[in-house]
């Protein structure tokens, strides 16, 4: 009985072509690539062609998950189907996500279905499939009530509000398939029975409720890291193993060197006396590669933040990291050489370290609060943000470098280490923070751990 249907990504045609089969109202259909679908388009047979022409089908060109934040509240489809990704990535892992299910949920009618699907394994759930799956599986549960599931090499499961909408039993949905108003019923509808074995579906549901799935939200997106350990271990790969050693630890792997490193310093400083000026430019130094590695994953942060809040960022990724990019240069031009002309840089160095540890603190729970803001001022707020970061960072920067000069009180002499420094924690803070920390602790645990 569905007459409005939203279809984000997937086939620019076949399956729209099929849908507009039935008595349908509307088709929204959502790409991406605007090019890559005129390119297509000359390729597609008469079929295809001709559900680009018919009037029910609308075709939208531009991110998906920035489509439905985008949508009016009173805007609901009796159908909403996300096919063409797979979380195998934070980009494509927002499709995943409780807070997306929470958004299609409000935009589905009382009878609505949502229906997506997830690559997995139709003969073998070891452990690695089933915390993958189990986290789809969990995360859907946590919104919708009621969810069939077909088993296989990609599974696919279809949620909805009402009861009994969704159902594995083949013998009802052959009934309800051949009671449709078609001119030709092509599917063979006994093919339901083979493809929802009653045993295979208990034994899928029992492994999926055995592994007591990960949420998967927008702040800590687990299952594109749970899918890379799944095709770690289906390729061999050795390195998984150390990852999920490294992921049951915690934050310790990275505390622990760091305060080793703290402690050595402070003995070594103490043995010799606590040299002023040697002790001054190595603290320097290492404020600077602190900086660097907070301001670095602090951006990221915000980068991956904004991809799931307003959308896809690559359009945007210019003007977020020419706005980062802008601070900085402010922040140490306008504020950094003042403040260390003006005495006493150890101490406004300190002070401009403990401004950031409290504004990385409070990060997550503003970036909470962002999610529920129109898409303008969820961009605004962004862009606030990213340049915000960049000031704040960028003031310690000429600090940390009257420092490292401290010894000698040459330009020269100390550039190297400024720059060398400075570009160290760079490189350290994005690759832990976008390989390891956002999945495997999320953004309020990366910022924690940061702070």
């Amino acid at each position: 009985g569905g007459r409005r249907v939203l279809l984000v990504g997937g086939s620019p045609a076949e399956l729209p072509g099929e849908l507009l089969r039935y008595p349908l109202e509307r088709i929204d259909l959502v790409e991406e690539d605007r090019r890559a679908f005129e390119r297509i388009r000359g390729y597609l047979d008469q079929r295809g062609r001709d559900a680009l022409e018919d009037p029910r089908l609308r075709v939208h060109f531009g991110d998906g998950r920035r489509f439905v934040n985008g949508l009016p509240p009173d805007e609901d489809y009796d159908l909403i189907l996300v096919l063409g990704a797979d979380p195998s990535s934070a980009s494509s892992n927002r499709y995943f996500t409780r807070e997306f299910y929470a958004r299609i949920r409000s935009h589905l009618s009382p009878e609505g279905v949502f229906c997506t699907q997830v690559s997995s394994a139709s003969n073998y759930l070891g452990g690695a499939v089933r915390s993958y799956s189990g986290s789809v599986f969990r995360t859907l549960w946590e919104v919708f009530p009621h969810i069939a599931l077909m088993p296989g090499d990609v599974q696919v499961y279809c949620a909805a509000l009402a009861p009994e909408r969704v159902t594995e039993d083949p013998g009802v949905l052959e009934a309800r398939y051949l009671a449709m108003p078609l001119d030709e019923h092509r599917f063979p509808a006994a093919s339901f029975r083979s493809l929802l074995p009653a045993d295979r579906i208990r034994f899928v549901r029992a492994q999926l409720g055995e592994a007591g799935g990960e949420l998967n939200t927008d702040a800590r997106p687990v299952t594109y890291y749970l899918n890379m350990v799944l095709w770690g271990k289906l390729t061999a790969s050795g390195f998984v193993d150390w990852l999920e050693r490294l992921r049951i630890l915690g934050p310790w792997p990275y505390l622990v060197p760091l305060i080793l490193f703290l402690g050595l310093w402070l003995l070594r400083s103490g043995l010799e006396g606590f040299q002023r000026p040697r002790l001054l430019r190595q603290s320097g130094g290492f404020a600077l590669v602190v900086l660097g590695l907070i301001s670095m994953a602090v951006q990221l942060s915000l980068l991956l933040g904004y991809q799931a809040h307003v959308g896809f960022m690559f359009e945007r990724v210019a003007l977020l990291n020419g706005v980062f990019m802008t601070g900085l240069a402010l922040g140490a031009g306008a504020l950094g050489r003042r403040l260390a002309a003006g005495g006493r840089a150890d101490l406004r160095l300190a002070g401009i370290l403990g401004l950031v540890a409290l504004g990385v603190a409070v990060l997550p729970d503003l970036l909470d609060r962002l999610g529920g803001v129109g898409v303008v001022g969820q961009e605004s707020a962004y862009l606030l943000l990213c340049f915000l970061v960049g000031l704040v960072t960028g003031a310690g920067f000429p600090l940390g470098v009257h420092l490292a000069q401290s010894e000698t009180g040459q330009v020269l002499a100390s550039s190297g280490l400024s720059e060398g420094a400075d570009s160290l924690g760079g490189a350290l803070g994005g690759l832990l923070t976008g390989a390891l920390l956002v999945p495997l602790l999320g953004v309020r645990g990366t910022c924690y751990l940061r702070a």
